[in-house]
């Protein structure tokens, strides 16, 4: 009665495994010269405590909700803007 327990258990922990490596082999590398909007919408919803600068391109900003940020266009950056709630509300190249 026990073993099939603990064998529906070990299945579960496999698939989270396999799922959660399959996430992370998803998300960017990091460091890229260029940005691609897309590759970083899974930032979206995210606490800025939670990101991980290592996978963000080479050149990137983060800007709260209320502060000041230059107008400047730099189609290889990446700007991400935080939402009143100090989360990310998007995530786009400029």
């Amino acid at each position: 009665m026990l073993k099939p327990l603990i064998a529906a258990m070990v299945v579960g922990l496999v698939a989270a495994c396999a799922g959660a490596h399959k996430e992370a082999q998803s998300l960017p590398a990091g460091g890229a010269e260029t940005c691609d909007t897309e590759a970083y919408q899974y930032l979206v919803g995210l606490k800025e405590a939670d990101i991980e600068k290592t996978r963000l391109p080479g050149t990137f900003r983060i800007v709260c909700h209320d502060c000041a940020m230059t107008m400047d266009i730099n189609p290889h950056r990446l700007t991400v803007k935080l939402g009143p709630d100090g989360k990310v509300a998007s995530a786009s190249c400029g």
